[in-house]
């Protein structure tokens, strides 16, 4: 048996609202959407750039000539003991890219180090100091479906309030 239903709007000023809406409704949510992600960059900001305490001893190296790398390193570079610099936890940054068709934040660290402690090449000893890892896809951490959580809600509030105050001066 055919199952089948109607829908029926009455009030020609509600579908006239509506269709304004439609044709408005970039314009309207762009600086809501910019306002968004504005707070969202500053929140993956310091997020990413929080540094664990120091190191865990003994240091788990990858191996023996690593160790050896490392401490020659340090030793050329009058660093024993190692002192962090903090240019590393302050290369992160991310850009708001505003599009008709949706937002993008494109979150990266340049340094060529990044990859040995943050990335796919992290070494044991800065996975047992706490230095987050994004060895994995990082839209399977919970730190990113938090993000996304978030955006979605704080956009979700946003987008209703502009389209309230829309309809407010439109009734006016």
């Amino acid at each position: 048996m055919p199952l089948g239903f109607r829908i029926s709007v009455k009030g020609k000023d509600l579908l006239d609202d509506l269709q304004a809406l439609a044709q408005k409704a970039p314009e309207l949510l762009i600086p809501a959407t910019a306002q968004v992600a504005q707070y969202v960059q500053q929140q993956i900001i310091s997020d990413l750039r929080a540094e664990p305490g120091p190191p865990r001893y003994p240091i788990r190296w990858k191996s023996e000539r690593q160790r050896r790398y490392v401490m020659a390193k340090l030793r050329r570079e009058n660093n024993l003991p190692y002192r962090r610099t903090h240019a590393l936890s302050r290369a992160w940054t991310v850009e708001i890219s505003l599009r008709r068709d949706g937002t993008v934040l494109t979150v990266r660290n340049p340094s060529d180090v990044a990859q040995f402690v943050y990335g796919p090449h992290q070494q044991p000893f800065h996975e047992d100091t706490g230095w987050q890892t994004l060895r994995r896809n990082p839209r399977d951490r919970d730190y990113m479906r938090q993000y996304d959580r978030q955006i979605t809600d704080l956009m979700t509030r946003e987008y209703y309030a502009v389209l309230n105050q829309y309809f407010k001066k439109r009734r006016q």
